[in-house]
């Protein structure tokens, strides 16, 4: 076998490999007596019919096409270790020139094409250094609004026969339409909603004070300049509304007995508990900014040709994360997009940048890992390298 190498990028070469005719015999050999175990034939056990018998059942073209497929990822792997190339994706492949398998007078001739890891280079890593961090607390006013979070957690909801009116979760069936046409997005069935907590359009909520179960109602609403679906903005939609029940919330008191249903025995114990579940919160979301401010940095001092696939790769990687985290939620990437205030042109773009800073730090934190002496063997290995740079960068 002759492997000739081009560098068409230092992320992607073109291997032009050239296969003996002999080595095709002895390819076509093998292949015929590994086929030849697998078909019986009268009088003659599986592996023990004549040559000329057994190519004749299977036919030249089956045998000659399976010795290919062993011939060409065998010659293209021994051409990869000899240029001692670190493959990053499957080759492209094409045959130049179809070769002779049974006396081998011919050879076969391929083009095996592949992105492979470029050379990196990172400057200046060791001195990437995070600000310095401040002590984490949790104020009074921060647990005063996590007690608020549990009272409306274990709240009971009582259905009732009066008007509705605020602080009342009610349930409501709504249809809209915005320039006398109707939008899948205006409408829906069995929807909760706590009057008074503003999450829907402005005015909406207000329209609901004083209907009771059963009652239906028609009213407009104006969308503001900054609503997420930005077709609606700044325009008057028209929505009849059914109201499908009413509940009168109960706030459960902050008192000892609460406390011990949550693992403390009084309300400053159960303070202290939030307290420090607070902190402990704040310390997790301070360490996924520091790795976040130490890779972004990491990227900025990082060069490489990036290879395609790769980007590709990591690219369909995040957009298929992030559509399972969507369907976990019950929710569309319309209304992600519309949250976002972005086109899926613009979004697409993004997903294309952060796939590309990914690479390059993947990439990076193999090169850091070699130089550190720090074995990178499996997936997940790199954590071990992210630590390695946050310990550097907290010492001031």
């Amino acid at each position: 076998m002759k492997a000739k190498l081009e560098k068409l990028n230092p992320a992607h070469v073109r291997l032009t490999i050239t296969v003996a005719g002999a080595d095709l015999v002895h390819y076509f050999n093998h292949s015929l007596e590994e086929l030849g175990k697998q078909v019986q034939l009268p009088g003659f056990r599986p592996g023990t019919a004549p040559r000329a018998l057994l190519l004749e059942h299977l036919g030249y073209a089956r045998v000659e096409q399976n010795a290919l497929q062993h011939a060409i990822p065998e010659s293209y792997y021994r051409a990869v270790k000899e240029h001692s190339l670190q493959a990053v994706q499957q080759p492209s492949v094409s045959i130049t020139q179809h070769g002779d398998y049974l006396e081998g007078k011919k050879d076969l001739a391929f083009i095996a094409e592949v992105d492979i890891l470029p050379p990196v280079t990172v400057t200046g890593w060791q001195t990437i250094r995070l600000p310095k961090a401040k002590p984490l607390t949790a104020p009074e006013k921060e647990v005063e609004q996590a007690l608020e979070m549990i009272q409306k957690q274990r709240a009971t909801h009582t259905p009732v026969e009066r008007p509705a009116q605020i602080g009342d979760q009610v349930e409501i069936s709504f249809s809209g339409t915005v320039d006398g046409k109707p939008h899948e997005a205006l409408q829906s069935k069995h929807y909760p909603v706590v009057i008074g907590t503003n999450v829907l359009v402005p005015g909406f909520e207000d329209e609901l004070i004083g209907m009771k179960k059963g009652e239906e109602k028609t009213f407009s609403v104006s969308f503001p300049k900054d609503y997420p679906h930005a077709e609606f903005r700044q325009k008057k939609a028209q929505f009849q509304v059914t109201m499908e029940r009413v509940q009168e919330v109960g706030v459960v008191p902050v008192d000892d007995e609460l406390a011990k249903t949550l693992g403390a025995k009084t309300v400053s114990g159960l303070k202290e508990r939030l307290r420090t579940q607070l902190i402990n919160e704040k310390k997790m979301f301070t360490e996924h900014k520091d790795v976040e401010f130490v890779l972004d940095k990491l990227a900025q001092k990082t060069k490489a040709a990036l290879p395609e696939s790769f980007i590709l790769h990591e690219k369909n990687h995040l957009r298929e994360r992030l559509l399972a985290q969507l369907a976990s939620r019950q929710q569309t990437m319309e209304h992600y997009l519309a949250h976002l205030k972005k086109t899926e042109k613009e979004f697409e773009q993004d997903l294309f940048e952060q796939a590309q800073r990914n690479t390059k730090v993947g990439l990076a934190l193999r090169y850091i890992g070699e130089k550190a002496k720090i074995k990178l063997e499996k997936d997940g290995d790199a954590q071990k390298v992210i630590e390695y740079l946050l310990k550097r960068a907290r010492k001031m």
